[in-house]
């Protein structure tokens, strides 16, 4: 079921370069570009419908977030989102508390976008490619580097979002073998394999065309994401580790580290969650 609808007074249809509704706790600018983040309460309400005026991607960390973009996977703690400029939706977290980061592209790179075909319609960002470099932005934005570091970030992401994948996958196989990598982690790739009737080798090879990585890389990532939603929480830090699939506190620790750059409690204080051991 939906949540009401609840239109905060003054919130125009469109929102300017930048503006997202809610109240910021991160605002970095960088040439072009508009970094934000948002903390969403333990109550949250569906958003009226709304657009923004320039091109923007919206990372969405815990809350159950259900989106109108293509490839959305439905009231997932972790999406990133790409929604075109002057575009209409009305996203909505069906739980709190929760998290969002965005990034605003100014119209002086419209052209670019076009060129680099990105998409003309709500998107989900399923390659692994784009994720990773989405996943260094937040790295250099969490270390509180200057907008040098952050421009040369976001460059680097919007050349890996040119060239990942555009079409969902087809196969009806290929989609199964990716829940069943959501819902059961710690299963061994030629299991899933087995268990969508396909050779473990094709399974690989087709996985890594449709969603620009390994399965396993895959199953990684989503680990990884597991324990970033938690972190909007003020669980601790062991729990969400084994909640997550690590093996203990320090292995979630050594894999931040070297997947981000940062540790845990940076993550978490840029989401303006409760710091973290």
């Amino acid at each position: 079921m939906d949540l009401p609808y609840t239109k905060p007074v003054g919130i125009p249809t469109v929102l300017g370069h930048g503006a997202f509704i809610g109240s910021e706790t991160l605002r970095v600018t960088a040439g072009p570009f508009s970094i934000g983040a948002y903390p969403v309460g333990p109550q949250p309400s569906r958003l009226p419908s709304h657009g923004h005026s320039n091109a923007h991607f919206m990372f969405a960390i815990g809350g159950e977030y259900f989106s109108e973009a293509e490839r959305a996977d439905a009231g997932r703690d972790v999406q990133l989102i790409y929604n075109p400029a002057q575009v209409f939706h009305r996203d909505q977290f069906r739980k709190g508390p929760a998290s969002f980061v965005s990034l605003s592209i100014d119209d002086s790179l419209a052209d670019a976008l076009a060129e680099w075909r990105a998409p003309t319609v709500p998107i989900a960002v399923v390659d692994a490619g784009v994720r990773r470099a989405w996943n260094r932005l937040l790295a250099v934005c969490a270390q509180g580097l200057g907008p040098a570091e952050i421009d040369v970030a976001v460059m680097e992401l919007l050349a890996q979002f040119a060239v990942g994948p555009r079409e969902q996958p087809s196969t009806g196989w290929l989609k199964r073998a990716k829940e069943i990598l959501d819902e059961a982690p710690t299963m061994a790739i030629r299991d899933v394999a087995k268990e969508v009737g396909i050779h473990p080798f094709h399974l690989c090879r087709a996985f890594r065309e449709a969603y620009g990585c390994s399965p396993t890389a895959f199953r990684s990532q989503r680990r990884l994401e597991s324990a970033m939603a938690a972190m909007t929480s003020s669980r601790r830090l062991g729990e969400i580790a084994q909640d997550a699939g690590y093996f203990d506190q320090s292995h979630l620790v050594k894999e931040f580290r070297g997947k981000l750059g940062v540790a845990p409690s940076k993550f978490s204080a840029l989401l303006a969650r409760p710091n973290l051991a």
